[in-house]
């Protein structure tokens, strides 16, 4: 009857595999060659976004182990909500009521935009949507 062996392979514990411990680390990266610091950065953010849209900032992510290469940095955006406008998609909603007289003889009815106010033309006959409620 034969008996199999086991081999079990790890990382060394007290020099993570790099083959040489450091007898007198540094008190700032404790041997691990790198540190921690806080720096600030610019994001170009699309107007097109919405909740959980990620953007990439290559470069600006966590230090390598031991002088690896720097990776990225992603932020994940929670876009809040605007007290005017709904979001559709890509499209903004803006509720207006208009009165009976403006939907049936027509009306030029200030509303506001992102980009200020903005004037927009109802043409005579409109129908109002049904209201249930």
């Amino acid at each position: 009857m034969a008996r199999g062996i086991f081999s079990i392979a790890q990382t060394c514990p007290r020099c993570e595999g790099a083959g040489r411990v450091i007898d007198k680390p540094c008190r700032k990266c404790d041997g691990a060659g790198r540190a921690e610091k806080t720096s600030k950065i610019k994001l170009k953010i699309p107007p097109w976004v919405d909740t959980g849209a990620r953007l990439r900032s290559t470069g600006n992510g966590e230090a390598g182990v031991r002088g690896g290469s720097v990776g990225d940095l992603f932020v994940v955006l929670h876009v809040k909500p605007h007290p005017l406008f709904q979001r559709e998609g890509d499209d903004l909603i803006y509720e207006m009521p208009i009165s009976f007289v403006q939907a049936a003889l027509g009306a030029d009815v200030e509303v506001p935009s992102l980009n200020g106010k903005a004037v927009i033309h109802i043409p005579p006959g409109h129908r109002p949507a049904p209201c249930f409620g």
